[in-house]
């Protein structure tokens, strides 16, 4: 599944695509029996297509029978059964159901490295949203040691510009952030956005992202003038979101925050 701001980037097409999934899943059924993979993953992208325009019951009642029919029809490293249940456990990672993720992903990462070389894509992509999984639910060292991993092989086969290896850089430095280490953090993510401006544009919603983090880690460090100086920019650029997306008010939030802390005195919030 996709994050906040994935889903609201490119939403022109969304509708275009469900409709075309939905036709594919009606067609394929009139094909092929529930034991054919080429429907199931037709209907994982459906249910995908659905998640992304924010239609997430439905996306997820969907996923969910997706899942169990793979797991009933499908070898357990088939591509297709791997895909959907690494989307799963993302959808229960995202929505507090965190010791369900962490098994689903850690089974996903258990088969694909029984599958695949250490440096293919898509054990490095479970392995990442293992860790972002531990990092979430407040595991700081589970998530430093995968993040260190899945960093280590993305810096040898990916260039330092590579949205997947930027993406774990930014989640070791909010590890760095989460454990104290705000130095650290600040270093990691400053290189994040410096590298994310110059292959995005400023006002991109996941190079917004990417500043509203580390706006947050100065606030940490009290560096309250800097992050009043980028969160200003990224809640102007954000206006273009209704005013009840969860990502525009969190930045429109932590700004009143930054100013609130300068009145008082500069006290960094608690984590």
């Amino acid at each position: 599944m996709q994050s906040q701001g994935e889903k609201s980037h490119d939403l022109s097409r969304v509708d275009e695509a469900i409709a075309w999934r939905a036709y594919v899943v009606e067609a394929e059924k009139k094909r092929f029996t529930t034991t054919r993979a080429d429907r199931l993953e037709s209907q994982h992208q459906l249910a995908r297509a659905k998640y992304l325009q924010g239609d997430e019951e439905s996306a997820v009642l969907l996923l969910r029978r997706v899942v169990k029919e793979c797991k009933e029809r499908l070898e357990e490293n088939d591509s297709v059964r791997l895909a959907a249940e690494h989307d799963y456990a993302d959808f229960c990672g995202r929505h507090g159901e965190t010791k369900r993720a962490i098994e689903l992903f850690q089974h996903v990462v258990d088969v694909r490295r029984g599958i695949y070389k250490e440096a293919q894509p898509e054990l490095a992509h479970s392995q990442h949203q293992l860790a972002r999984t531990y990092l979430h639910a407040g595991q700081v060292e589970e998530a430093f040691t995968r993040f260190r991993y899945v960093l280590k092989i993305r810096e040898e086969h990916l260039p330092e510009t590579h949205p997947e290896r930027l993406a774990t850089e930014h989640e070791l430095g909010c590890c760095y952030r989460e454990s104290g280490q705000l130095d650290m953090a600040i270093d990691s993510l400053e290189k994040v956005v410096k590298i994310r401006k110059q292959t995005l544009a400023v006002d991109n919603i996941e190079s917004l992202f990417f500043q509203k983090e580390l706006a947050m880690t100065y606030v940490y460090d009290k560096q309250f003038n800097k992050a009043i100086e980028i969160l200003t920019h990224v809640v102007e650029k954000q206006k273009r979101l209704r005013k009840s997306n969860p990502i525009r008010k969190n930045a429109e939030d932590l700004l009143s925050l930054c100013h609130e802390r300068i009145k008082d005195g500069g006290e960094a919030p608690t984590t």
